[in-house]
């Protein structure tokens, strides 16, 4: 029997799969254990650059800068302020990555990051804030791509070491520079700045020979040509926000698109099943012919029972879309 891994590896690769492959974010969302010291599991307290990092009252519970306690107030300082961690002297990478692989399922593929641990963008934005990080890109934007370069350069060398000692089947990075309903950024100023760092960090990946990905959360449609540009595999987590069968059209299935069906912005009293197959089984036609879609694993396995805080009309959204998975699956090619 094919394993997620042996799949998803040939979706990647542009080979014919198995239906459609599964994916889970966790497959790939893991950095060097030294990354997390400092904030633990949970990223409480202060990272690696200083920055600290609390709980916020958001609906993911996800941590977040402590508001009011930036560490860089002005961008053309930063060479004072922002000084990348030594992750080489005295850190045994061999020991470390035995003990992380150790931990992990063969059949899943395994993912690594090794650029700063939010991201190029989002980096920027967790040492000045939204508003001075934007401000900075357009005010300083030569400060803003020499900061960059000096992370892009640190993230290199983490990712040669990441090959040499972790020999993971795909390299990721996570950078969301979108919203729900647009990026934070115009292509223009995205290209200037960011995409050389992203770019950069994929090459040292791509030129050892491992595929990438991208996470990148709300409507990323705009950037979609440049990471196939960039050579990255794939892309998640694709949401409602984009659309789907524009991306298919436009890039012709040249990135594979990894979807979890969404339950947000879902009025509960519209809810019932033969709503719910139909409207998944739509989807499906849209995104699914010709390859270059992948679901979340959830959808092959779905829980028996509501996640915590799951209403009963969700949990059964889940499961009627479970079915309609099951029966679809290998219809659309092998």
């Amino acid at each position: 029997m094919t394993t997620n891994k042996e799949n998803f590896m040939r979706a990647v690769r542009n080979e014919e799969t198995d239906g459609i492959p599964l994916y889970s974010m966790m497959w790939m969302y893991r950095y060097p254990a030294i990354y997390n010291e400092s904030v633990g599991p949970d990223r409480v307290g202060f990272d690696y650059f200083g920055v600290e990092w609390y709980k916020g009252d958001n609906p993911t519970n996800a941590s977040l800068p402590k508001p009011g306690a930036f560490i860089l107030d002005d961008i053309t300082k930063w060479r004072d302020v922002i000084k990348v961690p030594d992750f080489v002297t005295g850190v045994d990478w061999g020991q470390m990555a035995k003990e992380h692989r150790d931990g992990l399922d063969p059949d899943n593929p395994m993912g690594i990051m090794t650029g700063p641990s939010v991201g190029f963008f989002q980096s920027l934005m967790s040492f000045m804030g939204f508003d001075e990080g934007l401000v900075a890109c357009y005010e300083e934007p030569e400060e803003v791509k020499a900061l960059m370069e000096y992370l892009t350069d640190w993230s290199c060398e983490m990712t040669k070491l990441a090959i040499q000692y972790y020999s993971p089947d795909i390299g990721y990075l996570c950078d969301d520079i979108a919203h729900e309903y647009n990026p934070f950024i115009s292509t223009e100023l995205f290209r200037e700045l960011f995409a050389p760092a992203w770019r950069r960090y994929y090459a040292t990946w791509l030129e050892a020979g491992i595929p990438v990905g991208m996470h990148n959360c709300g409507r990323f449609e705009p950037f979609v040509g440049d990471l196939i540009d960039m050579g990255v595999s794939f892309w998640d987590a694709v949401q409602s926000s984009n659309d789907i069968g524009a991306i298919k059209s436009n890039y012709n299935n040249g990135i594979i698109l990894c979807a979890s069906p969404e339950g947000r912005f879902i009025n509960e009293d519209e809810i019932t099943e033969e709503s719910v197959k139909a409207e998944f089984e739509e989807w499906l036609d849209i995104a699914a012919p010709g390859g270059g879609l992948a679901m979340n694993e959830f959808l092959a396995n779905p829980p028996t029972e509501p996640w915590p805080g799951q209403s009963e009309k969700m949990f059964l959204r889940t499961k009627w879309m479970a079915e309609v998975f099951a029966e679809r699956r290998y219809g659309y090619y092998k």
